[in-house]
């Protein structure tokens, strides 16, 4: 019988990762009904022979071609027609594929996405990333709005957000870790685009889906966990927040119905502390403001009575910081365009596509 789903894992250098990965793709309540491909791009370690000896179907890349060619290699490879992506330094809970599988029952769903959990290890960094973890899903309500008062409202709304919906919600865009799309969508788009070296494919791949599919849903399923195994170093999560940065000003320079968008704490921090040479009081509401955008440290330190998490709204002012610096970084590098040489769509399957979603909200058509 086909598989239900394709899972792919992206890797680089993984091969002491790799086996984590694939042994929870293995351990999934459906795991007879997956389909798991990992692609080795360009890895200059055992990734490959790891993965196959683990029973991986491997796919290998020549030399390093980025995250966006090796999810367009998995898309092209598979064999099911709703493809999961998770990355080498993730692994999911049993019942994260049936969740992300469920929610394509809706034939309006075309791509799905859950949290990104941080695993609390041992780690000051880590446990902190296991609490605050950038990484994830956006909810549909982000897009409804490009107002800068709409995005600082619903930033901080998230932030003081005390819970998690227990049901599928509707979405925006996924982080690449945990996502699923169905196949014909992502070639009916033209798949990835791999001028994005490192990010921010998988946010591109949803907005395109948006533009031209826009009768498709994305949706997301709060108990579809991956979790992320970071590294301990702090040095690392702020290169990483560099790299986010970075990517979401290479979306800005794009996309020029983007408008610009750096994260806010950073920004009215450092006003604050501006204005504050002139009235010193600022400077006081400069230093409690993280809390204020960020409570759930505070909570968190007054809930399990551990005064040392009241670091983590600094730790996340650090983070939001060296995002800002990694967009700004490549927003005033060059002029903004929308660049021609970009993914092509597939008109006959982009066609299809759209009349099957109609079909699916139409009550007298026949669903997907």
């Amino acid at each position: 019988m086909p598989p239900d789903v394709t899972v792919g894992i992206c890797c680089l250098n993984g091969a002491d990762s790799i086996g984590r990965a694939i042994a929870a793709v293995r351990a999934q309540t459906i795991a007879p009904a997956i389909e798991l491909i990992v692609v080795d791009d360009g890895s200059r370690d055992d990734t490959a022979s790891v993965a196959e000896g683990l029973g991986a179907r491997v796919i290998r890349h020549a030399r390093n071609r980025g995250p966006a060619a090796a999810r367009n290699s998995i898309a092209h490879a598979a064999s099911a027609p709703v493809v999961l992506y998770i990355d080498d330094d993730c692994d999911a809970e049993p019942d994260w594929a049936e969740r992300h599988l469920r929610m394509y029952d809706n034939p309006r769903v075309v791509g799905t996405g859950g949290p990104m959990a941080g695993a609390p290890e041992r780690g000051w960094t880590q446990r902190y990333l296991a609490r605050n973890n950038p990484a994830g899903y956006l909810e549909a309500s982000v897009g409804d709005s490009d107002a800068l008062l709409w995005r600082l409202r619903q930033y901080v709304a998230r932030m003081w957000r005390d819970s998690t919906p227990e049901a599928p919600v509707p979405a925006y865009a996924f982080a690449g870790g945990n996502m699923g799309f169905r196949r014909a969508a992502i070639l009916a788009v033209g798949g990835f685009d791999e001028r994005y070296a490192f990010g921010p494919e998988d946010y591109d791949l949803c907005l395109r889906i948006q533009d031209l599919l826009p009768t498709a849903i994305l949706m997301a399923d709060p108990g579809a966990v991956a979790t992320h195994h970071y590294p301990r170093s702090p040095f690392d999560a702020l290169r990483r927040s560099v790299s986010y940065g970075r990517n979401g000003g290479a979306l800005y320079r794009r996309r020029p119905q983007m408008r610009l968008a750096p994260l806010p704490l950073p920004v009215l921090t450092l006003g604050l502390i501006v204005a504050g040479r002139r009235r010193p009081a600022l400077i006081g509401l400069a230093a409690l403001l993280p809390h204020l955008l960020h409570p759930g440290g505070l909570r968190s330190a007054l809930r399990d009575r551990r005064p040392d998490r009241l670091l983590d709204a600094y730790a996340t002012l650090a983070q939001e910081t060296a995002t800002d610096v990694g967009y700004l970084q490549v927003v005033v590098a060059g002029e903004r365009q929308r660049d021609a040489s970009g993914p092509e769509p597939d008109p006959v399957l982009l066609a299809e596509t759209e009349a099957a979603i109609s079909r699916a909200g139409d009550p007298t058509g026949s669903p997907a």
